[in-house]
């Protein structure tokens, strides 16, 4: 509690030290209780300092030190004034988009230099006060919360705003006190006493009114606060005491960690759920110093949240540092303190390894479970007995071809699929394992699919749950398609009665001669037991030796060759005795075309050796064997046995297969095959069956017709076949053939029609000029490109002789390549010309070859390519010039060889020693001359190359010895020319040029460079000086002037006076021109930023700011738009506001003025300019203005230190630029400057 006396204590106080409760001893009269509202819009200070908050911070304390210098230059200043002088010198408020953003305050300034930070490189932006708390006009009409609003929230200064937030002014302690003042008259005349007791006592009035309220309002407010923190006390300790068990007994790991990741507090659940010692001894400790091995994922989560964010996971592996694991669900999110600040985060989390678990080992079972049943193409079915309803998965759906999504399975549609031979048995099976009758459930059936075919099912079963009576309800089973077996099972069947029941030898063998099967009817023949294994068996086993080696060295050779070998052999019989046999043997390939095995048919022709009817048989022998050859060559192939008179017709698996059909699918009869075969096919089909039986078999039955695929394409055929047995009348009795498919071949022969009429379409419309020409020369055949090229119709051309055409120089060569044509030789690339219609020539170049008495040949209009041919040889000698006429060395560098392979004339100028000097010393170039220092560089440099791209540039500045002995600085640019095979650089092209001048001319910078740091460091050090030594005495002498003016002014005259007055003028000037010669100083040393710089919303800013602080002044501003510029933003201001200021200074003395700032073009270079209207100067001064100290005026016309020009000058210097000026007196100024396109370095 603090006591004050006045209304004017209070605000001190306030200001001062921000207590909770003031005492105020008031004399309260009688009309103190008719108190008037005050007026706060009066405490407004207008036009605050504003700056951008891009602008350095020691420009920003420069205008706040500029405001306070003019405020001291005045003599005489209204009390009321100069407190809104102080409060504008106090603070500058940063703009940004029109709205205030920032304030930068004399607090701030004198923090930033106790903590020794460099103002000359910080932006406003870097240090302001952000954000900042802002009043409605609207809403300023109450003292207390004014005051409140600056107590509350610690602040001096409180911007005002208009509805849309412009700034209007501020109000700080200082414009309040002044409001709450006694009114003091400025008059002391006696009539005005009772004027002044009226206005002292309202003035009284007002404060006691101020006063009574604020005291009042501290107290309420005390009270308050003291209420409301006892009970966020007791609430905040029983929150604390209910939150502590609920983290302790919550069934999931919770954990409350604060900005350093430090524990507060944790549940019992997430101590045992990571194995930790107890609660108690983890609070405080680092949750990275309890889990060390947390990853940088984890870490980066961790930061994420600290700034705000919310992180969750349903599912993730945690991995602890002893190699075990648990899946767990977490989620973190930050906590906020009392002031919304983050105070650290909270993690939940929840172990749910087991529910994880069971779900990965349900997934893979049911995984397995899928794999195992499609593998096996088995489906499963779920059977309802009560229903007869089923379900069945995919699998069962898409064996028997239908769609899952729409298949539905009964029991009853399962016996409506079931084959008609099968069904009887299947049900049969069915019901007595449902009645008990069988222990098992298993049958094989066919089963109808949607397409229509037949497919053979194994069905297995089991019940595996009945109802309370023990009757059966529900049954589960599986499905496996067992086709492809049955099909197998039946051909093998069909394969081997054949081969059983033939009255003959039928054996195979494999390629090395290994016997690998005999059947029954050849064991018996050769003596062998039923029982033998003939595996370990080869053919000369059963053959006498002679015959043995006859058919390993010729019989089988042949069969390799032809297919197959037949002759007249010998066998062995395991008792020894031999017989003579007829015997087949048959080449079996693979698709690869390799052989598999060969096999054999052999007949015991004994008994045809002792006679003449014996002889007779034999030729019938004879017949059946090459109808067994036949046989055997037709399976091959798909092969049919016609019945004709049973109208039953065999058709072998391959035939149906052929056409895509099972061998259930189509059934042994002759319309099967009719109804395959295309309809326009079949009569000519059948017409060549009526040839052949007519023929008496004379006329072969071969036909080529179509048959349709089961998937709708088209299968060709060569059906061919021949009657084996007639009747007695005459009549066809059985007839045997085969299909061979020749789609293939048709495709072919379909494709070499199309590539021929593709190649007489490319024939008709190539660009090139084709033709066809006989060896007597004459044009047989040519394409249309010979019309276009040469200007005649084609019937000009075709039957003439070429050389007609052929101009008279080039008869010679062409009739030499028509030498090397009749010779079978090529002509390739062949040039020669041809007249055409106009009688212009044209150059043609040919490719041609000779077949047969024909010449076919291509040729192309390369008159065109000659021209730029001859074009680039001009070209060629024409560099070669330049090369030779070259001041620099041009050279060819083999990076394999290590050796120059070329160079111009000027190594001789630079080095003394000619070309061939130089590629003579071959790879010991750089050894023979360069400087030893520069030796390792020239091996690292050659390496860069290897290793560089095509296009890249090196350099390098190395040195070599002249002729003389002298070393001379060569700079070299290389870059890689060319490639070898394998892509690895081989040579460079280069450039060399002798700097030993400029090495030179660098060493003498380098020294004068050092003079100039030097020097700039001098600059520098006179600079600190003029800052800071010469302000100590100025302040002296203007401090003492004062004193003297103050104490002793009235024992000074006039003159005297006038005297003190000037030296205190002087010395103010004096401060102006320290703080001009230290801008210009920071102007050359500070480092430039390049930024696009909008240089007319600068002009607009300086303007407006100008007009402000001059309201009176009649100047119309004419601005360009959008003029931007590339440059440093903070020296481009300085620019604009010093010419600004400028033209603003020197219309001062006109009633109306006109200021314009533009662009305009001069030499394809944009200059910027800024023109005024008022005193001008004389041009013969020109050169006086952009001088530091030189001014054309007087400082009674127009005040300044003479060093802005200068300033001016110096930053368009540093950005590569020119300024200039143009002027005629009393009729204005013109100052223009220009800005390179491009940010330079300085």
């Amino acid at each position: 509690m603090i006591l004050a006396k006045n209304g004017k204590e209070v605000i001190d106080l306030v200001k001062q030290y921000q207590p909770d409760l003031i005492v105020m001893d008031i004399q309260m009269s009688p009309i103190a209780t008719s108190l008037t509202s005050i007026d706060l819009k009066s405490a407004i200070i207008p036009n605050p300092l504003v700056v951008n908050a891009d602008l350095k911070v020691i420009d920003a304390i420069t205008l706040m030190s500029n405001v306070l210098v003019r405020a001291n230059a005045k003599q005489e200043m209204d009390p009321l004034e100069v407190i809104c002088q102080e409060a504008r010198a106090s603070c500058v408020l940063v703009i940004e988009a029109a709205k205030v953003i920032g304030i930068i305050s004399e607090r701030d300034v004198v923090r930033l230099s106790a903590q020794r930070r460099s103002l000359e490189h910080l932006t406003v932006r870097e240090v302001m006060s952000s954000p900042v708390f802002t009043l409605q006009e609207k809403d300023c009409t109450d003292l207390l919360a004014v005051v409140n609003l600056l107590w509350q929230n610690h602040i001096r200064h409180l911007p005002i705003v208009d509805q849309n937030g412009l700034l209007l002014g501020i109000i700080t302690y200082d414009s309040l006190w002044q409001l709450s003042r006694p009114f003091e008259s400025p008059s002391s005349d006696a009539s005005h006493n009772n004027e002044e007791i009226d206005a002292r006592f309202e003035s009284e009035k007002v404060a006691t009114k101020i006063v009574t309220e604020l005291v009042t309002s501290f107290y309420q407010q005390a009270q308050n606060k003291q209420f409301e923190h006892q009970q966020m006390q007791t609430a905040l300790r029983q929150s604390e005491e209910t939150l502590k068990l609920f983290i302790k007994y919550v069934p999931v790991g919770i954990v409350m960690l604060d900005v350093n990741l430090c524990y507060v507090h944790a549940s019992q659940r997430w101590v045992d759920e990571y194995r930790l010692e107890s609660v108690e001894a983890i609070i405080g400790k680092s949750h990275y110093e309890i889990f060390p091995e947390i990853p940088e994922n984890w870490r980066q989560i961790h930061r994420r949240c600290l700034q705000g964010a919310i992180e969750r996971a349903e599912q993730d592996l945690f991995v602890r540092a002893d190699g075990t694991h648990q899946w767990i669900r977490w989620e973190i999110r930050p906590w906020r303190t009392s002031n919304q600040e983050i105070g650290g985060v909270i993690f939940f989390s929840e172990d749910i390894t087991e529910k994880v678990q069971a779900e990965i080992n349900l997934q893979e079972s049911e995984e397995r479970l899928r794999l195992a049943l499609k593998a096996a193409n088995q489906g499963l079915y779920d059977l309802n007995l009560r229903t007869g309803e089923a379900i069945v998965n995919p699998e069962y759906a898409t064996m028997l071809g239908y769609d899952y999504a729409t298949f539905v399975e009964t029991n009853a549609k399962w016996i409506e699929r079931l084959h008609p031979d099968d069904r009887e048995i299947a049900v049969n099976i069915y019901q007595e394992y449902i009645i008990g009758n069988l222990t098992e459930y298993k049958v094989e059936f066919r089963q109808l699919t949607q397409s229509g075919e037949w497919k053979w099912i194994l069905s297995l079963g089991k019940i595996v749950e009945w109802d309370e009576a023990g009757n059966p309800i529900r049954m589960l089973g599986t499905h496996t398609d067992i086709s492809d077996r049955k099909l197998a099972e039946e051909q093998a069947q069909r394969r081997l009665d054949i081969l059983e029941a033939a009255r003959d030898v039928i054996a195979s063998s494999d390629v090395e001669g290994r016997v690998t099967f005999i059947n029954q009817t050849g064991k018996s023949i050769l003596g062998i037991d039923p029982n033998t294994d003939i595996y370990n068996t080869n053919i000369p086993d059963y053959h006498p030796p002679h015959i043995a080696e006859f058919i390993l060295q010729e019989a089988l050779p042949q069969c390799v060759q032809q297919g197959f070998w037949s002759g007249e052999t010998i066998f062995c019989r395991r008792d020894g005795s031999e017989f003579p046999a007829l015997q087949v043997i048959v080449c079996h390939r693979g698709s690869d075309h390799k052989i598999n095995q060969f096999s054999t048919i052999a007949r015991d022709i004994s008994d045809l050796k002792q006679a003449a009817k014996e002889r007779l048989l034999n030729k019938q022998v004879q017949r059946e064997l090459k109808l067994l050859e036949n046989i055997l060559d037709i399976v091959l192939a798909g092969y049919w046995d016609w019945d004709i008179p049973k109208n039953y017709e065999y058709l072998s698996p391959k035939l149906k297969q052929m056409f895509g059909y099972e061998d259930h699918e189509i059934a042994n009869l002759p319309e099967s095959w009719q109804q395959l075969i295309f309809p326009e096919d079949l009569p000519k089909a059948l017409e060549a069956f009526e040839r052949h039986v007519q023929s008496r078999g004379v006329v072969p039955y071969s036909v080529e017709v179509r048959y349709r695929h089961k998937n709708g394409s088209i299968v060709w055929v060569i059906c061919s076949g021949k009657v084996i047995e007639w009747d007695l009348d005459g009549n066809p009795i059985r007839m045997i053939g085969c299909h061979i498919d020749i789609s293939d071949r048709k495709q072919t022969e379909e494709k070499l029609r199309e590539s021929k009429e593709e190649l007489e379409r490319f024939f008709s419309v190539s660009l090139d000029l084709l033709c066809i020409a006989d060896m007597e020369g004459h044009f047989c055949r040519l394409n249309r490109s010979w019309q276009s090229t040469l200007g005649y119709d084609l019937d000009e051309l075709e039957g003439r002789k070429f050389l007609d055409f052929v101009h008279p120089e080039d008869i010679a060569v062409t009739l030499e390549s028509m030498s090397a044509l009749s010779n079978q030789e090529a002509v390739i690339a062949f040039v020669n010309r041809y007249r055409c219609k106009d009688g212009t020539y044209r150059y043609i170049e040919w490719y041609s070859r000779s077949y047969g008495n024909s010449i076919y040949a291509a040729a192309r209009d390369v008159t065109n390519r000659k021209y730029a041919e001859e074009e680039i040889l001009e070209k060629q000698r024409f560099i070669q010039k330049i090369a030779d006429a070259s001041p620099n060395i041009l050279y060819l560098y083999d990076l394999q060889e290590h050796r120059n392979v070329y160079c111009n004339r000027e190594v001789s100028a630079v080095l003394g020693y000619t070309a061939a000097e130089i590629q003579a010393m071959g790879s010991d170039l750089f050894t023979n001359l360069m400087h030893p220092d520069d030796l390792p560089r020239i091996y690292g440099y050659y390496q860069k190359i290897n290793a560089s791209q095509d296009g890249d540039i090196f350099e390098l500045e190395y040195r070599m010895r002249h002729i003389n002995g002298e070393y001379r600085w060569l700079y070299s640019r290389d870059s890689i020319f060319s490639r070898d095979e394998q892509g690895h650089p081989k040579q460079t092209i280069g450039t060399a040029q002798d700097i030993s001048d400029r090495r030179r001319a660098e060493a003498l910078i380098q020294q004068t460079t050092a003079q100039l740091e030097a020097s700039n460091r001098e600059l520098e050090a006179f600079a600190y000086s003029v800052s800071h030594d010469l302000r100590a005495p100025l302040r002296a002498i203007d401090g003492f002037s004062n004193a003297l003016m103050e104490d002793y002014g009235d024992k000074f005259d006039e003159d005297g006076r006038d005297y003190f007055e000037r030296i205190r003028r002087n010395i103010q000037r004096m401060g102006l021109l320290i703080d001009d010669l230290l801008r210009l100083s920071r102007v050359s040393r500070s480092e430039m930023q390049y930024s696009q710089v909008n240089l007319s919303s600068l002009v607009e800013e300086q303007i407006h700011e100008l007009q402000e602080s001059d309201p009176q002044r009649q100047v119309e501003a004419i601005i360009a738009p959008e003029i931007i510029v590339s440059a440093d933003i903070t020296l481009m201001r300085v620019i604009i506001n010093n010419l600004i200021q400028n033209a603003w200074k020197f219309t001062s003395n006109h009633a109306t003025a006109r200021i314009e700032f533009g662009v305009i073009k001069q030499d394809e270079q944009s200059v910027y300019f800024v023109r005024d209207d008022g005193a001008g100067f004389d041009m013969n001064y020109t050169k006086m203005l952009f001088g530091v100290f030189q001014r054309l005026h007087n400082d009674n016309e127009f005040h300044g230190t003479g060093i802005g020009l200068a300033t001016v000058q110096r930053i368009i210097h540093r950005h590569g630029g020119k300024v200039w000026a143009e002027g005629t007196v009393e009729k204005g100024a013109t100052f223009y400057f220009t800005l390179p396109n491009n940010p330079i370095g300085i």
